[in-house]
Protein backbone atom coordinates (compact mmCIF):
# COMPACT_ATOMS: atom_id res chain seq x y z
CA UNK A 1 0.00 0.00 0.00
CA UNK A 2 1.73 3.53 -0.95
CA UNK A 3 2.50 5.69 1.59
CA UNK A 4 0.25 8.86 1.78
CA UNK A 5 2.66 10.98 3.90
CA UNK A 6 5.56 10.14 1.65
CA UNK A 7 7.13 12.84 0.01
CA UNK A 8 8.81 11.93 -3.17
CA UNK A 9 12.25 13.31 -4.34
CA UNK A 10 11.72 15.94 -7.31
CA UNK A 11 14.74 17.06 -9.37
CA UNK A 12 13.79 20.81 -10.25
CA UNK A 13 16.42 21.59 -12.48
CA UNK A 14 15.24 18.39 -14.96
CA UNK A 15 11.65 19.88 -14.42
CA UNK A 16 12.37 23.47 -15.45
CA UNK A 17 13.57 22.71 -18.80
CA UNK A 18 10.59 21.30 -20.76
CA UNK A 19 12.82 20.44 -23.55
CA UNK A 20 13.53 17.32 -21.75
CA UNK A 21 10.19 16.11 -22.77
CA UNK A 22 11.48 14.68 -25.57
CA UNK A 23 14.81 12.61 -25.81
CA UNK A 24 17.04 10.53 -23.60
CA UNK A 25 15.73 12.03 -20.72
CA UNK A 26 11.76 11.66 -21.55
CA UNK A 27 11.15 9.04 -18.49
CA UNK A 28 12.75 10.61 -16.00
CA UNK A 29 10.75 14.09 -16.80
CA UNK A 30 7.91 12.60 -16.26
CA UNK A 31 8.45 10.10 -13.38
CA UNK A 32 9.52 14.00 -12.01
CA UNK A 33 6.33 15.19 -13.08
CA UNK A 34 4.49 12.71 -11.28
CA UNK A 35 6.42 12.63 -8.18
CA UNK A 36 5.41 16.53 -8.14
CA UNK A 37 1.85 15.43 -8.68
CA UNK A 38 1.52 13.07 -6.05
CA UNK A 39 3.24 15.13 -3.80
CA UNK A 40 0.61 17.52 -4.50
CA UNK A 41 -2.00 15.42 -3.93
CA UNK A 42 -0.69 13.75 -0.73
CA UNK A 43 -0.47 17.97 0.75
CA UNK A 44 -4.42 17.79 0.64
CA UNK A 45 -5.81 15.37 2.98
CA UNK A 46 -9.17 14.60 0.94
CA UNK A 47 -7.08 13.94 -1.71
CA UNK A 48 -4.08 11.71 -0.68
CA UNK A 49 -6.10 8.64 -0.71
CA UNK A 50 -7.64 9.42 -4.10
CA UNK A 51 -8.15 7.40 -6.69
CA UNK A 52 -5.16 8.65 -8.78
CA UNK A 53 -2.83 9.09 -5.85
CA UNK A 54 -3.57 4.98 -4.83
CA UNK A 55 -2.56 4.57 -8.76
CA UNK A 56 0.42 6.65 -9.05
CA UNK A 57 1.67 4.93 -5.89
CA UNK A 58 1.76 1.78 -7.57
CA UNK A 59 3.16 3.40 -10.17
CA UNK A 60 6.64 4.38 -8.54
CA UNK A 61 6.21 1.06 -5.92
CA UNK A 62 6.80 -0.39 -9.64
CA UNK A 63 9.55 1.47 -10.76
CA UNK A 64 11.63 1.99 -7.46
CA UNK A 65 11.74 -2.44 -7.51
CA UNK A 66 14.69 -3.91 -8.93
CA UNK A 67 13.74 -5.18 -12.77
CA UNK A 68 15.17 -8.58 -11.26
CA UNK A 69 12.68 -8.66 -8.42
CA UNK A 70 9.57 -6.94 -10.35
CA UNK A 71 7.35 -8.62 -12.94
CA UNK A 72 8.52 -6.41 -16.35
CA UNK A 73 5.54 -7.18 -18.34
CA UNK A 74 3.77 -4.39 -16.80
CA UNK A 75 6.60 -1.81 -17.50
CA UNK A 76 4.67 -0.97 -20.90
CA UNK A 77 1.32 -0.39 -18.68
CA UNK A 78 2.75 1.59 -15.62
CA UNK A 79 5.21 3.49 -18.41
CA UNK A 80 2.19 4.92 -20.11
CA UNK A 81 0.35 6.04 -16.82
CA UNK A 82 3.51 7.68 -16.09
CA UNK A 83 3.23 9.69 -19.77
CA UNK A 84 -0.17 10.32 -19.22
CA UNK A 85 -0.03 12.15 -15.91
CA UNK A 86 2.87 13.13 -16.07
CA UNK A 87 1.30 16.54 -17.73
CA UNK A 88 -0.47 17.05 -14.95
CA UNK A 89 2.43 17.29 -12.88
CA UNK A 90 4.38 19.45 -15.21
CA UNK A 91 1.11 21.73 -15.21
CA UNK A 92 1.31 21.80 -11.79
CA UNK A 93 5.17 22.40 -11.11
CA UNK A 94 4.96 25.53 -13.85
CA UNK A 95 1.93 26.87 -11.89
CA UNK A 96 3.01 26.17 -8.18
CA UNK A 97 3.06 29.52 -6.96
CA UNK A 98 -0.08 29.79 -7.98
CA UNK A 99 -3.57 30.30 -5.58
CA UNK A 100 -6.00 29.10 -8.30
CA UNK A 101 -9.21 28.02 -6.97
CA UNK A 102 -10.62 26.66 -10.11
CA UNK A 103 -7.35 24.98 -10.89
CA UNK A 104 -7.76 23.08 -7.16
CA UNK A 105 -11.19 22.50 -8.71
CA UNK A 106 -9.83 20.64 -11.31
CA UNK A 107 -7.46 18.91 -9.82
CA UNK A 108 -9.94 17.49 -6.81
CA UNK A 109 -11.80 16.39 -10.34
CA UNK A 110 -8.91 14.69 -11.82
CA UNK A 111 -8.23 13.12 -9.01
CA UNK A 112 -11.20 11.69 -7.66
CA UNK A 113 -13.56 11.15 -10.88
CA UNK A 114 -12.71 9.00 -13.06
CA UNK A 115 -15.47 10.21 -15.77
CA UNK A 116 -13.39 13.20 -15.97
CA UNK A 117 -9.75 11.77 -16.46
CA UNK A 118 -9.74 12.58 -20.49
CA UNK A 119 -10.98 16.27 -20.02
CA UNK A 120 -9.35 17.08 -17.28
CA UNK A 121 -5.94 15.31 -18.14
CA UNK A 122 -6.16 17.40 -21.25
CA UNK A 123 -7.26 21.09 -19.71
CA UNK A 124 -3.77 20.43 -17.52
CA UNK A 125 -1.70 19.64 -20.56
CA UNK A 126 -3.06 22.95 -22.42
CA UNK A 127 -2.48 24.74 -19.46
CA UNK A 128 1.19 23.22 -18.84
CA UNK A 129 2.15 23.67 -22.21
CA UNK A 130 1.66 27.34 -22.01
CA UNK A 131 3.24 28.08 -18.65
CA UNK A 132 6.18 26.50 -19.80
CA UNK A 133 6.04 28.92 -22.55
CA UNK A 134 5.97 31.64 -20.03
CA UNK A 135 2.43 32.56 -20.61
CA UNK A 136 -0.06 33.37 -17.59
CA UNK A 137 -2.02 31.30 -16.75
CA UNK A 138 -5.17 31.02 -14.60
CA UNK A 139 -8.32 28.27 -14.88
CA UNK A 140 -11.17 30.49 -14.92
CA UNK A 141 -14.23 30.35 -12.59
CA UNK A 142 -16.93 28.55 -13.47
CA UNK A 143 -20.33 30.53 -13.35
CA UNK A 144 -24.16 28.56 -12.53
CA UNK A 145 -26.04 28.69 -15.07
CA UNK A 146 -26.61 27.44 -18.89
CA UNK A 147 -26.28 31.02 -19.86
CA UNK A 148 -23.16 32.01 -18.31
CA UNK A 149 -20.82 29.78 -20.21
CA UNK A 150 -17.52 30.63 -19.80
CA UNK A 151 -14.70 29.42 -21.47
CA UNK A 152 -11.31 27.15 -19.56
CA UNK A 153 -8.54 29.39 -19.48
CA UNK A 154 -7.43 32.47 -19.86
CA UNK A 155 -3.24 32.89 -20.69
CA UNK A 156 -1.66 36.19 -20.85
CA UNK A 157 1.92 37.21 -22.48
CA UNK A 158 2.95 40.78 -22.82
CA UNK A 159 -0.14 42.04 -22.00
CA UNK A 160 -2.19 40.27 -24.37
CA UNK A 161 -5.02 37.52 -23.12
CA UNK A 162 -6.17 34.82 -24.97
CA UNK A 163 -9.40 32.55 -23.88
CA UNK A 164 -8.84 29.30 -24.04
CA UNK A 165 -11.37 26.21 -24.29
CA UNK A 166 -10.00 22.94 -24.01
CA UNK A 167 -12.05 20.27 -25.52
CA UNK A 168 -10.92 16.48 -25.39
CA UNK A 169 -13.61 13.67 -27.22
CA UNK A 170 -13.03 9.39 -26.70
CA UNK A 171 -15.31 8.70 -28.90
CA UNK A 172 -16.35 5.20 -28.42
CA UNK A 173 -16.59 4.53 -32.46
CA UNK A 174 -13.37 5.16 -33.84
CA UNK A 175 -13.71 8.36 -36.42
CA UNK A 176 -12.19 7.03 -39.33
CA UNK A 177 -14.60 8.23 -42.12
CA UNK A 178 -15.15 11.51 -43.29
CA UNK A 179 -18.83 11.93 -41.89
CA UNK A 180 -18.23 10.82 -38.80
CA UNK A 181 -14.95 13.46 -38.21
CA UNK A 182 -17.90 16.16 -39.76
CA UNK A 183 -19.71 15.21 -36.72
CA UNK A 184 -17.13 15.94 -34.46
CA UNK A 185 -15.59 18.90 -35.63
CA UNK A 186 -19.18 20.25 -35.37
CA UNK A 187 -19.73 19.41 -32.17
CA UNK A 188 -16.18 20.70 -30.77
CA UNK A 189 -17.10 24.15 -32.68
CA UNK A 190 -20.49 23.88 -30.67
CA UNK A 191 -18.41 24.61 -27.72
CA UNK A 192 -17.31 27.86 -29.09
CA UNK A 193 -21.12 28.95 -30.00
CA UNK A 194 -21.27 28.34 -25.63
CA UNK A 195 -18.04 29.99 -24.36
CA UNK A 196 -17.57 32.87 -26.52
CA UNK A 197 -20.31 34.41 -27.14
CA UNK A 198 -19.46 37.07 -23.94
CA UNK A 199 -17.57 39.46 -25.91
CA UNK A 200 -15.46 39.83 -22.87
CA UNK A 201 -14.21 36.47 -23.93
CA UNK A 202 -12.08 37.82 -26.93
CA UNK A 203 -10.04 36.57 -28.54
CA UNK A 204 -11.17 33.00 -28.18
CA UNK A 205 -9.10 30.02 -29.26
CA UNK A 206 -10.50 26.30 -28.82
CA UNK A 207 -8.11 23.74 -28.50
CA UNK A 208 -9.22 19.98 -29.13
CA UNK A 209 -8.20 16.57 -29.12
CA UNK A 210 -10.06 13.78 -30.64
CA UNK A 211 -8.60 10.01 -30.09
CA UNK A 212 -8.91 8.12 -31.77
CA UNK A 213 -9.00 9.58 -34.76
CA UNK A 214 -7.78 9.40 -38.36
CA UNK A 215 -7.57 13.19 -38.96
CA UNK A 216 -5.97 12.70 -42.62
CA UNK A 217 -9.53 10.87 -43.90
CA UNK A 218 -11.28 12.99 -46.06
CA UNK A 219 -13.88 12.55 -48.96
CA UNK A 220 -12.06 12.66 -52.30
CA UNK A 221 -8.68 10.47 -51.19
CA UNK A 222 -6.96 13.70 -53.09
CA UNK A 223 -2.95 13.85 -51.67
CA UNK A 224 -1.78 16.37 -50.04
CA UNK A 225 -5.03 17.65 -47.62
CA UNK A 226 -4.82 21.04 -48.86
CA UNK A 227 -3.38 23.39 -51.47
CA UNK A 228 -2.04 26.58 -50.88
CA UNK A 229 -1.13 29.43 -52.58
CA UNK A 230 2.82 30.42 -52.09
CA UNK A 231 2.26 34.09 -52.34
CA UNK A 232 -0.31 34.31 -50.07
CA UNK A 233 2.29 32.62 -47.12
CA UNK A 234 2.49 34.62 -44.29
CA UNK A 235 5.99 33.31 -42.47
CA UNK A 236 5.24 34.26 -38.30
CA UNK A 237 8.48 35.45 -36.46
CA UNK A 238 8.36 32.09 -34.19
CA UNK A 239 7.61 29.47 -36.74
CA UNK A 240 4.22 28.12 -38.71
CA UNK A 241 2.46 30.89 -41.02
CA UNK A 242 -0.44 32.85 -41.67
CA UNK A 243 -2.55 32.22 -44.35
CA UNK A 244 -5.83 34.41 -45.32
CA UNK A 245 -8.31 32.93 -46.92
CA UNK A 246 -9.61 36.14 -48.45
CA UNK A 247 -6.39 36.26 -50.69
CA UNK A 248 -7.11 32.95 -52.50
CA UNK A 249 -10.50 33.15 -54.24
CA UNK A 250 -10.17 30.17 -55.69
CA UNK A 251 -9.36 27.65 -52.22
CA UNK A 252 -12.76 25.90 -52.31
CA UNK A 253 -12.52 25.43 -56.14
CA UNK A 254 -9.59 22.96 -55.07
CA UNK A 255 -10.12 19.34 -54.60
CA UNK A 256 -7.58 19.38 -52.02
CA UNK A 257 -9.19 21.82 -50.04
CA UNK A 258 -12.70 20.14 -49.44
CA UNK A 259 -14.41 17.22 -47.97
CA UNK A 260 -11.41 16.87 -45.81
CA UNK A 261 -10.89 18.20 -41.66
CA UNK A 262 -9.70 21.88 -42.27
CA UNK A 263 -12.80 21.89 -44.98
CA UNK A 264 -14.96 21.34 -41.90
CA UNK A 265 -13.84 23.45 -39.46
CA UNK A 266 -13.87 26.68 -42.17
CA UNK A 267 -17.67 25.74 -43.04
CA UNK A 268 -18.37 25.38 -39.32
CA UNK A 269 -16.71 28.57 -38.25
CA UNK A 270 -18.57 30.46 -41.34
CA UNK A 271 -21.75 29.52 -39.95
CA UNK A 272 -21.21 31.43 -36.58
CA UNK A 273 -23.71 34.46 -36.40
CA UNK A 274 -21.12 37.22 -34.97
CA UNK A 275 -23.51 39.73 -34.40
CA UNK A 276 -25.20 37.62 -31.18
Amino acid sequence: MPDPKRVYKVNGLILDDPTNEEGPLALDYYLNACGHLLNVLNADPKLRKSPLADLLGEVFAFFETEPSERDNSRAEEEAEWVGLFGVVGKALWFLRNKDDAQLRLELKRLATEPSRVIGNRYLFYIAGTLAAKEYDIEFVTEQSGAALKTPDLRASKAGKNTWIEANAKNPVISVDTPRRLAFMVRDIIAEKKLKFTNPAYSPGLIVADISPSDHLVNESGVSPQIKLLQSVLLPLPNGGFLYRLYEDPGWSTQPENSGNVVAYILDEFSQIDRSR
